[in-house]
Protein backbone atom coordinates (compact mmCIF):
# COMPACT_ATOMS: atom_id res chain seq x y z
CA UNK A 1 0.00 0.00 0.00
CA UNK A 2 1.13 3.54 -0.64
CA UNK A 3 1.84 5.97 2.19
CA UNK A 4 -0.98 8.17 0.92
CA UNK A 5 -3.39 5.22 1.04
CA UNK A 6 -2.46 4.35 4.63
CA UNK A 7 -2.87 7.97 5.70
CA UNK A 8 -6.30 8.12 4.07
CA UNK A 9 -7.37 4.94 5.88
CA UNK A 10 -6.20 6.33 9.21
CA UNK A 11 -8.07 9.57 8.56
CA UNK A 12 -11.29 7.70 7.72
CA UNK A 13 -10.86 5.46 10.77
CA UNK A 14 -10.49 8.54 12.96
CA UNK A 15 -13.62 10.13 11.47
CA UNK A 16 -15.57 6.93 12.04
CA UNK A 17 -14.51 6.87 15.70
CA UNK A 18 -15.56 10.51 16.14
CA UNK A 19 -18.89 9.80 14.44
CA UNK A 20 -19.44 6.76 16.65
CA UNK A 21 -18.65 8.75 19.81
CA UNK A 22 -21.05 11.51 18.78
CA UNK A 23 -23.80 8.99 18.04
CA UNK A 24 -23.26 7.29 21.40
CA UNK A 25 -23.17 10.60 23.24
CA UNK A 26 -26.35 11.76 21.52
CA UNK A 27 -28.11 8.54 22.51
CA UNK A 28 -26.91 8.97 26.10
CA UNK A 29 -28.01 12.61 26.12
CA UNK A 30 -31.50 11.74 24.86
CA UNK A 31 -31.80 8.93 27.42
CA UNK A 32 -30.77 11.18 30.31
CA UNK A 33 -33.13 13.96 29.26
CA UNK A 34 -36.00 11.48 29.04
CA UNK A 35 -35.14 10.04 32.46
CA UNK A 36 -34.91 13.44 34.13
CA UNK A 37 -38.17 14.55 32.52
CA UNK A 38 -39.95 11.39 33.70
CA UNK A 39 -38.69 11.90 37.26
CA UNK A 40 -39.73 15.56 37.27
CA UNK A 41 -43.23 14.68 36.08
CA UNK A 42 -44.14 12.66 39.18
CA UNK A 43 -47.48 14.34 39.93
CA UNK A 44 -47.18 13.60 43.65
CA UNK A 45 -43.94 15.57 43.99
CA UNK A 46 -45.22 18.87 45.35
CA UNK A 47 -42.00 20.60 46.35
CA UNK A 48 -38.34 19.86 45.64
CA UNK A 49 -35.56 22.20 46.75
CA UNK A 50 -32.07 20.97 45.85
CA UNK A 51 -30.30 24.16 47.05
CA UNK A 52 -27.98 24.18 44.06
CA UNK A 53 -28.32 27.92 43.47
CA UNK A 54 -30.36 30.94 44.53
CA UNK A 55 -31.55 34.26 43.21
CA UNK A 56 -31.14 37.30 45.48
CA UNK A 57 -34.11 39.59 46.15
CA UNK A 58 -32.41 42.77 47.25
CA UNK A 59 -35.52 44.66 48.36
CA UNK A 60 -36.41 41.81 50.74
CA UNK A 61 -32.80 41.02 51.65
CA UNK A 62 -33.57 37.39 50.95
CA UNK A 63 -32.68 34.43 48.75
CA UNK A 64 -35.11 32.64 46.45
CA UNK A 65 -34.68 28.93 45.74
CA UNK A 66 -36.61 27.60 42.77
CA UNK A 67 -38.72 24.49 43.11
CA UNK A 68 -37.80 21.54 40.86
CA UNK A 69 -41.19 19.83 41.19
CA UNK A 70 -43.86 20.05 38.46
CA UNK A 71 -45.46 22.86 40.49
CA UNK A 72 -42.55 25.25 39.95
CA UNK A 73 -43.01 26.99 43.30
CA UNK A 74 -40.42 29.20 45.00
CA UNK A 75 -39.06 29.29 48.53
CA UNK A 76 -37.88 32.65 49.86
CA UNK A 77 -35.52 32.57 52.85
CA UNK A 78 -34.37 35.65 54.73
CA UNK A 79 -30.63 36.31 54.62
CA UNK A 80 -29.83 39.33 56.75
CA UNK A 81 -26.11 39.55 56.08
CA UNK A 82 -24.30 36.23 56.17
CA UNK A 83 -26.91 33.97 57.79
CA UNK A 84 -27.13 31.69 54.75
CA UNK A 85 -24.50 30.20 52.50
CA UNK A 86 -24.28 27.59 49.77
CA UNK A 87 -21.57 25.04 50.48
CA UNK A 88 -20.66 21.55 49.22
CA UNK A 89 -23.44 19.27 50.41
CA UNK A 90 -24.56 15.69 50.28
CA UNK A 91 -25.17 16.05 46.55
CA UNK A 92 -23.89 19.17 44.83
CA UNK A 93 -24.53 22.24 46.98
CA UNK A 94 -26.39 22.43 50.27
CA UNK A 95 -27.81 25.26 52.38
CA UNK A 96 -25.78 26.28 55.43
CA UNK A 97 -27.54 28.18 58.23
CA UNK A 98 -25.53 29.92 60.94
CA UNK A 99 -28.23 31.40 63.18
CA UNK A 100 -31.99 31.68 63.69
CA UNK A 101 -33.68 32.30 60.38
CA UNK A 102 -36.80 31.45 58.40
CA UNK A 103 -38.77 31.81 55.23
CA UNK A 104 -41.81 30.58 53.36
CA UNK A 105 -42.88 28.74 50.24
CA UNK A 106 -44.89 30.72 47.70
CA UNK A 107 -47.73 28.33 46.92
CA UNK A 108 -49.67 30.82 44.74
CA UNK A 109 -52.94 29.43 46.07
CA UNK A 110 -52.03 25.85 45.19
CA UNK A 111 -53.04 23.18 47.69
CA UNK A 112 -50.12 20.85 48.44
CA UNK A 113 -52.27 18.22 50.15
CA UNK A 114 -55.91 17.14 50.29
CA UNK A 115 -57.85 14.72 52.48
CA UNK A 116 -57.36 11.03 51.70
CA UNK A 117 -53.93 11.73 50.23
CA UNK A 118 -50.74 10.53 51.83
CA UNK A 119 -47.79 12.76 52.64
CA UNK A 120 -44.02 12.25 52.60
CA UNK A 121 -41.43 14.82 53.61
CA UNK A 122 -37.80 13.88 52.96
CA UNK A 123 -34.39 15.55 53.27
CA UNK A 124 -30.73 15.26 54.17
CA UNK A 125 -29.55 17.21 57.22
CA UNK A 126 -26.32 17.78 59.11
CA UNK A 127 -26.50 19.41 62.54
CA UNK A 128 -23.12 20.30 64.06
CA UNK A 129 -24.35 22.34 67.02
CA UNK A 130 -27.36 22.57 69.32
CA UNK A 131 -30.50 23.86 67.68
CA UNK A 132 -33.78 23.11 65.95
CA UNK A 133 -34.56 22.83 62.29
CA UNK A 134 -38.11 22.88 60.93
CA UNK A 135 -37.60 21.89 57.29
CA UNK A 136 -41.31 22.04 56.67
CA UNK A 137 -44.23 23.46 58.62
CA UNK A 138 -47.78 24.64 58.02
CA UNK A 139 -49.01 27.49 60.20
CA UNK A 140 -52.21 29.48 60.49
CA UNK A 141 -50.50 32.71 59.52
CA UNK A 142 -48.38 32.52 62.69
CA UNK A 143 -45.24 30.44 63.18
CA UNK A 144 -46.26 29.74 66.79
CA UNK A 145 -49.55 28.22 65.59
CA UNK A 146 -48.02 25.35 63.64
CA UNK A 147 -50.59 22.74 62.66
CA UNK A 148 -48.16 20.51 60.77
CA UNK A 149 -44.47 20.34 61.67
CA UNK A 150 -41.52 18.22 60.66
CA UNK A 151 -38.53 18.83 62.91
CA UNK A 152 -34.93 17.95 63.71
CA UNK A 153 -33.15 18.90 66.90
CA UNK A 154 -29.67 18.39 68.30
CA UNK A 155 -29.31 18.35 72.08
CA UNK A 156 -25.97 18.12 73.79
CA UNK A 157 -25.05 18.20 77.49
CA UNK A 158 -21.96 19.52 79.20
CA UNK A 159 -20.52 15.99 79.28
CA UNK A 160 -20.85 15.65 75.51
CA UNK A 161 -23.79 13.25 75.65
CA UNK A 162 -26.97 13.95 73.77
CA UNK A 163 -28.88 12.95 70.68
CA UNK A 164 -30.36 14.04 67.39
CA UNK A 165 -34.16 13.85 67.42
CA UNK A 166 -36.30 13.67 64.31
CA UNK A 167 -40.02 13.51 63.89
CA UNK A 168 -43.21 15.23 62.91
CA UNK A 169 -46.72 15.94 64.10
CA UNK A 170 -49.99 17.20 62.67
CA UNK A 171 -53.34 18.42 63.95
CA UNK A 172 -56.79 17.91 62.52
CA UNK A 173 -58.91 20.65 60.98
CA UNK A 174 -59.80 22.15 64.37
CA UNK A 175 -56.07 22.70 64.94
CA UNK A 176 -56.51 21.35 68.47
CA UNK A 177 -57.00 17.59 68.05
CA UNK A 178 -53.77 15.76 67.34
CA UNK A 179 -53.89 13.67 64.16
CA UNK A 180 -50.53 12.03 64.77
CA UNK A 181 -47.12 12.41 66.37
CA UNK A 182 -44.18 10.24 65.40
CA UNK A 183 -40.49 10.54 66.08
CA UNK A 184 -37.26 8.95 67.25
CA UNK A 185 -33.72 9.80 68.32
CA UNK A 186 -30.36 8.67 67.08
CA UNK A 187 -26.83 8.99 68.44
CA UNK A 188 -24.91 12.20 68.02
CA UNK A 189 -23.07 12.50 64.75
CA UNK A 190 -21.46 15.19 62.65
CA UNK A 191 -22.27 13.28 59.48
CA UNK A 192 -25.18 13.72 57.08
CA UNK A 193 -28.42 12.04 58.21
CA UNK A 194 -31.40 11.27 55.99
CA UNK A 195 -34.84 11.89 57.46
CA UNK A 196 -38.22 10.93 56.02
CA UNK A 197 -41.67 11.29 57.54
CA UNK A 198 -44.54 9.36 55.94
CA UNK A 199 -48.27 9.72 56.53
CA UNK A 200 -50.17 6.71 55.15
CA UNK A 201 -53.94 7.26 55.38
CA UNK A 202 -54.77 3.77 54.06
CA UNK A 203 -52.79 2.08 56.82
CA UNK A 204 -53.69 4.86 59.30
CA UNK A 205 -50.04 5.21 60.21
CA UNK A 206 -47.44 7.95 60.58
CA UNK A 207 -43.88 6.67 60.17
CA UNK A 208 -40.37 8.03 60.58
CA UNK A 209 -37.33 6.76 58.69
CA UNK A 210 -33.71 7.56 59.57
CA UNK A 211 -31.09 6.67 56.97
CA UNK A 212 -33.62 4.49 55.17
CA UNK A 213 -34.64 2.44 58.22
CA UNK A 214 -38.05 2.69 59.85
CA UNK A 215 -37.46 3.83 63.44
CA UNK A 216 -40.96 4.72 64.61
CA UNK A 217 -44.61 4.36 63.69
CA UNK A 218 -47.73 5.74 65.29
CA UNK A 219 -51.43 5.18 64.73
CA UNK A 220 -53.26 8.17 63.33
CA UNK A 221 -56.47 9.66 64.63
CA UNK A 222 -58.09 11.39 61.68
CA UNK A 223 -56.52 13.31 58.81
CA UNK A 224 -54.20 16.28 59.28
CA UNK A 225 -55.51 19.60 58.00
CA UNK A 226 -55.99 19.82 54.26
CA UNK A 227 -55.41 22.57 51.69
CA UNK A 228 -51.86 23.34 52.79
CA UNK A 229 -51.03 26.74 51.41
CA UNK A 230 -54.22 27.07 49.37
CA UNK A 231 -55.69 30.50 48.83
CA UNK A 232 -58.21 31.28 51.54
CA UNK A 233 -57.00 28.40 53.73
CA UNK A 234 -55.34 30.82 56.19
CA UNK A 235 -52.20 28.75 56.24
CA UNK A 236 -48.63 29.29 55.20
CA UNK A 237 -46.04 26.73 54.24
CA UNK A 238 -42.69 27.64 55.69
CA UNK A 239 -39.15 26.66 56.64
CA UNK A 240 -37.62 27.70 59.95
CA UNK A 241 -34.24 27.40 61.69
CA UNK A 242 -33.54 28.07 65.37
CA UNK A 243 -29.80 28.08 65.76
CA UNK A 244 -27.42 30.30 67.69
CA UNK A 245 -24.05 28.59 67.20
CA UNK A 246 -22.30 30.25 64.27
CA UNK A 247 -19.22 28.09 64.74
CA UNK A 248 -21.27 24.91 64.35
CA UNK A 249 -23.93 25.57 61.70
CA UNK A 250 -26.62 23.27 60.39
CA UNK A 251 -27.05 22.12 56.81
CA UNK A 252 -29.96 20.88 54.71
CA UNK A 253 -30.04 19.32 51.26
CA UNK A 254 -32.55 17.68 48.92
CA UNK A 255 -35.79 18.77 50.60
CA UNK A 256 -38.83 17.06 49.04
CA UNK A 257 -42.55 16.95 49.75
CA UNK A 258 -44.88 14.36 48.19
CA UNK A 259 -48.67 14.13 48.34
CA UNK A 260 -48.57 10.35 48.80
CA UNK A 261 -47.06 7.81 51.17
CA UNK A 262 -43.78 6.61 49.70
CA UNK A 263 -42.84 2.95 50.17
CA UNK A 264 -39.64 1.84 51.95
CA UNK A 265 -37.85 1.10 48.67
CA UNK A 266 -38.75 4.58 47.43
CA UNK A 267 -37.33 6.09 50.62
CA UNK A 268 -34.09 4.21 49.91
CA UNK A 269 -34.06 5.57 46.35
CA UNK A 270 -34.30 9.13 47.70
CA UNK A 271 -31.01 8.54 49.49
CA UNK A 272 -29.21 8.00 46.18
CA UNK A 273 -27.71 10.77 44.05
CA UNK A 274 -30.72 12.61 42.56
CA UNK A 275 -31.21 12.70 38.81
CA UNK A 276 -31.38 16.45 38.89
CA UNK A 277 -27.83 16.57 40.25
CA UNK A 278 -26.15 13.45 38.89
CA UNK A 279 -27.49 13.82 35.37
CA UNK A 280 -26.45 17.45 35.17
CA UNK A 281 -22.75 16.60 35.11
CA UNK A 282 -23.30 13.75 32.69
CA UNK A 283 -25.13 16.05 30.30
CA UNK A 284 -22.15 18.40 30.28
CA UNK A 285 -19.81 15.50 29.53
CA UNK A 286 -22.11 14.23 26.79
CA UNK A 287 -22.32 17.65 25.17
CA UNK A 288 -18.53 17.86 25.19
CA UNK A 289 -18.40 14.48 23.46
CA UNK A 290 -20.88 15.69 20.87
CA UNK A 291 -18.53 18.53 20.08
CA UNK A 292 -15.81 15.97 19.40
CA UNK A 293 -13.78 16.21 22.58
Amino acid sequence: RSADGSAEERRMSSLERISWRRTLALALLCSLVATVRAAAEDPSLQLYLDFEYYEPVWQHRSWVFHDNSPNGLDAELHNMGDLLALVPGKFGNALQVSTTNGGYVRTDGLSLYAHDEGVTVSMWARLLGKGFHYPFYVANGDFNDRSVTAFLARSEGQDGTGSISMGWRAYQEDRETLAFRSGASTELTREWVHFAGVYDPDAELALVYINGDEVDRADTDGDPISAWGAEGAASEVGIWFHHDDRENPLFVDELRLYSRALKPDEISELMQAPLSASARGKLVISWAALKGR
